[in-house]
């Protein structure tokens, strides 16, 4: 097919779904490291092959940090593709097209070298936190990447989900709309902030010094320095800081009541009677400094919605010969209301999960077989160790139909490019896994892994002369 496709629901080659193969793709973003990784890596080996015997397939979104390249050599060698996630992780709707390029192309650089892998087979791109704009995607293809995953497609319940298409004619507006609500600290993380700078301020003056009146001082000094902070962090809030998962809003709710409870013991055992009698004036200025960033919130969300708007008009006239590979949207179902996109917490039932899992993929199957995502950050399963358990039941289930094979997203496009039916398709390269790997030594047994700068394992020869978040990667 040429290299151009619009948006659309329709099987490439105009072949029934029916006789279309199944892909189903398996994304990693972030970190593949010595902590994270441990027996990981070995139980992600011994996955379930496909239909075509063919060994799990992974598509590695990297950032720079702390990687170990000789995982990310093995899994390469087992049919997998890097891609760039950038350097620093820390852009966002913000992040300008100079920054964008050094970011990009750091990244593709830097991981080729360090993984001894080919650059130009860095294809591929995702944005942290899914934050894209125009700039982004202008680098993307200025540094020769052929397509962008850094957008979320929802189904059509007749139609099924759109396949990869091209950005000639920009993002469809459904999926341009750039959200800015996430990106701005919630009120109460200042307001509580400043209470406890006050009370604790408050606690060691009057540990430091029984004089009300220096007492007083240090807790106007105290007020006056929250409220800046306060001020300042709102501010920041509406660029770049993602606002915290409800769990974490728990959790911070409770670490301050402990505090408060902390300090009403140390005032009562200490005798601090004359910071028990300034809890007024603290509560007074800590209420100043919540107005104070009430005002700078509201107007970081202003601009944060004004730069949202800006990122969405552009992606939606943007016209570039670029790949646009979404991450497809999970249906709950009927008993939950969400299911995340990207990594299921790690308190989300197992059996739940596997289910979401099975019917999307039916869903898929069944319709229009675009391909089928699994998406998550490395750490995750880290943090979440029966996440591989889920993933291999389910692979199971999905390779009990016919036609259904591991894809990297490249491998998506290339069949895009010449679709053939299932039945005809002789699949991808299929390396041959050896039953037992030393996945600790490099993928040749000929190099000797070192580690550079305390950051990064690699099997490289030399360890480049400078490797930097965001900075350049340069042997």
């Amino acid at each position: 097919m040429p290299e151009c496709r619009c948006a659309g629901y329709d099987v490439p080659g105009a072949l029934e779904a029916r006789r279309a193969p199944q892909f189903v793709t398996v994304t990693l973003d972030d970190y593949v490291g010595t902590a994270i990784w441990g027996d990981a890596l070995r139980r992600l080996a011994e996955s379930p092959r496909d239909t075509r015997n063919c060994s799990i397939r992974l598509t590695l979104f990297m950032c720079g940090g702390y990687q170990d390249y000789r995982y990310i050599e093995h899994l390469l060698a087992m049919g997998g593709e890097l891609a760039v996630h950038t350097m620093s992780h820390a852009t966002s709707l913000y992040t300008t097209r100079l920054e964008w390029d050094r970011e990009v192309e750091a990244s593709a650089s830097c991981h080729a070298l360090l993984a001894r892998h080919d650059r130009s087979k860095v294809s591929g791109f995702r944005a942290p936190f899914l934050s894209l704009n125009v700039g982004a995607l202008q680098a993307v293809f200025s540094k020769g990447l052929e397509y962008d995953s850094s957008v979320v497609a929802h189904a059509d319940p007749a139609f099924g989900w759109p396949w990869p298409f091209t950005l000639h004619h920009g993002l469809p507006e459904q999926m341009a709309a750039r959200d800015a609500s996430d990106t701005a600290i919630p009120a109460y993380v200042p307001a509580l902030s400043s209470v406890l700078a006050t009370l604790l301020f408050c606690a060691l003056a009057q540990l430091t010094s029984p004089s009300a009146a220096h007492a007083r001082f240090i807790l106007a000094l105290a007020a006056a320095a929250s409220s800046a902070a306060v001020v300042s962090l709102a501010a920041l809030g509406g660029d770049s800081a993602p606002a915290a998962s409800p769990r974490v809003r728990t959790a911070a709710i409770c670490a301050v009541f402990v505090l408060l409870l902390l300090f009403a013991v140390l005032a009562r055992t200490r005798g601090l009677a004359g910071c028990r009698a300034l809890v007024l004036p603290a509560a007074l200025a800590a209420a100043s400094a919540v107005l104070l960033s009430g005002a700078a919130v509201a107007a970081a969300s202003a601009r944060a919605s004004a730069v949202a708007e800006v990122a969405s008009r552009g992606l939606l006239n943007v016209s570039l010969p670029l790949w646009e590979v979404p991450l497809y949207s999970l249906n709950p179902g009927a008993r939950i209301e969400y299911a995340p996109v990207m990594d299921p917490d790690c308190d989300f039932d197992d059996d739940d999960l596997l289910r979401i899992y099975k019917e999307n993929f039916l869903a898929h199957y069944t319709t229009n077989r675009a391909p089928f995502g699994i998406y998550w950050h490395a750490l995750n399963i880290y943090r979440c160790p029966s996440t591989i358990r889920v993933l291999q039941q389910f692979l199971e289930f999905a390779f009990s139909h016919e036609h259904v094979l591991y894809a990297t997203a490249h491998d998506v496009l290339e069949w895009m490019r010449h679709p053939v039916p299932a039945d005809e398709f002789r699949g991808f390269p299929c390396p041959i896994i050896p039953l037992v790997v030393d996945y600790d030594t490099c993928v040749d047994g000929n190099a000797t892994a070192h580690t550079c700068a305390g950051m990064v394992t690699t099997c490289y020869e030399l360890c480049p002369a400078q490797y930097a978040s965001g900075g350049p990667c340069l042997a």
